[in-house]
């Protein structure tokens, strides 16, 4: 049922039916006018029962009833935004606050007002809506964030501390190789082992830039890079390892252009796809370096003959340690996600096509200066 103050015009009458039909849909809010000039409530809708725990009717009785029931600590908010609308500074205001129900329990709730002067009388008509659900949810999802934040945070530094821990050894063991080459004993012996030395000191790296990456605390130095240069270097650099497996190196640029980026992290990108097209092109096929320039981007596309990629893992091929199925032992799975990253880093973006049997092709794109 309603409490409400009576009227005696048939129109109003017919309008305030229609009205109290509205607020009957509403189970999780309770509908109110305050009457400031009479001092009273004059309407307070049904549901105050369900969200409230109390009749309607004592609100009535009670021209504190709403300022009993708001939480002490959120009181003085609400009666500074009263205020507000007392001086016409605004027309409407919103609020979120708590209140007591009638088993003693706080809540949230949202409170939107309305005020005007009517027929010489000041009037508060508001909405309270029962919104603990969300905020409960939203408790959650902070509590949640946090704990993971706190442990991606001991990940990390756990991490820091394993590759530090890792990386001495490894340049003792790569001092004592060098040591050993000087002296009479077969080099192909500690070749063997300055090979393996390097691969675990790529995989510490890779390790300590996937969590960067992460962590969003990528570090990059920008100075100025020509772009056809750079990808000669990277030429040079793989042609050993080409020639090695039996595949053509080809490059192609048209133009360059000065760049204003991290050379040595763009490096690093690049390495990683050209390491990928090579490791899955089979003896006889063909890795090309490509370069292209127009207004806005310098392109710098590796594209392959190799075995290529699914359609359906295309949209998964940069995410942290994703592997195809089928060569899922070729490696630790962090270089396209550490290119992606280090691109990103320098406001670029990075693209793939591929299609199985015909190879693959990874084109980054880096902002013109």
């Amino acid at each position: 049922m309603y409490a409400a103050m009576p009227t005696t015009d048939a129109a109003e009458n017919a309008d305030e039916g229609r009205f109290r039909r509205l607020v009957d849909t509403l189970d999780h809010a309770v509908v109110w006018e305050f009457d400031e000039t009479l001092g009273a409530y004059t309407f307070v809708s049904q549901h105050s029962l369900l969200v409230l725990g109390y009749e309607c009717e004592e609100w009535l009785r009670d021209p504190h009833f709403f300022e009993r029931r708001v939480h002490p600590d959120d009181w003085p908010k609400l009666v500074e935004l009263f205020a507000k609308l007392r001086r016409g500074e605004t027309a409407d205001l919103r609020c979120e606050h708590r209140c007591q129900r009638a088993d003693g329990t706080m809540f949230w709730v949202h409170t939107g007002v309305h005020f005007e002067v009517h027929l010489g009388h000041a009037l508060f008509r508001g909405v309270t809506i029962d919104v603990n659900h969300l905020k409960v949810a939203e408790e959650q999802q902070r509590l949640a964030r946090e704990q993971a934040e706190r442990a991606a945070k001991a990940r990390d530094e756990i991490l820091a501390v394993v590759a530090h821990d890792l990386r001495n050894p490894l340049q003792t063991i790569r001092m004592t190789c060098a040591v050993l080459d000087q002296a009479s004993g077969p080099a192909h012996q500690t070749a063997v082992i300055v090979r393996a030395v390097d691969r675990m000191q790529r995989l510490i790296d890779d390790l300590v830039d996937a969590a960067s990456i992460r962590a969003s605390r990528l570090k990059i130095t920008a100075t100025e890079v020509d772009a056809a240069s750079l990808l000669r270097q990277l030429a040079d650099d793989f042609s050993g390892e080409a020639q090695h497996e039996q595949i053509a190196l080809r490059v192609e640029s048209e133009a360059t252009a000065v760049l204003r980026c991290d050379g040595k992290r763009i490096h690093q990108a690049l390495s990683n796809l050209i390491h990928n097209a090579l490791k899955f092109t089979e003896e006889g096929g063909t890795v090309t370096l490509r370069l292209t320039i127009d207004a806005l981007h310098a392109a710098f596309s590796v594209e392959d003959t190799g075995r290529g990629i699914a359609e359906h893992e295309l949209d998964k091929v940069f995410e942290r340690e994703w592997q195809s199925d089928e060569t899922a032992h070729m490696g630790s799975g962090m270089g396209l996600y550490i290119a992606k990253g280090i691109v990103e880093a320098h406001g670029g973006k990075i693209e793939v096509s591929s299609q199985l049997g015909q190879g693959s092709t990874f084109t980054v794109f880096l902002p013109m200066p």
